[in-house]
C-alpha cells in the first residue's frame, strides 16, 4: 500500500489549525524546521509528509 504526502505547513490552517510548536512535538521535528516550510525556504523529506497524511487522518477521526 502506498501512503499518499501531505505537505506540513497544510496542517497548520483550516481545518487543523496546529500551532507551530504543537505540529513540530506532534511530528518530532524542530521549530526551525516548520518555519522553514512553512516560509518555503526548504522542502520537508519524503518521510515527514507521508507521516503528516497519516497525522491529518487521525487528527480528521478526533
Amino acid at each position: 500500500m502506498k501512503i499518499p504526502e501531505l505537505h506540513p505547513k497544510l496542517l497548520l490552517f483550516p481545518p487543523y489549525n496546529l500551532s507551530d510548536e504543537h505540529l513540530a512535538e506532534l511530528i518530532g521535528v524542530s521549530l526551525p524546521a516548520i518555519k522553514s516550510w512553512k516560509y518555503g525556504t526548504r522542502v520537508p523529506q519524503t518521510a515527514i509528509k507521508k507521516l503528516c497524511y497519516l497525522v491529518s487522518l487521525q487528527l480528521q477521526q478526533n
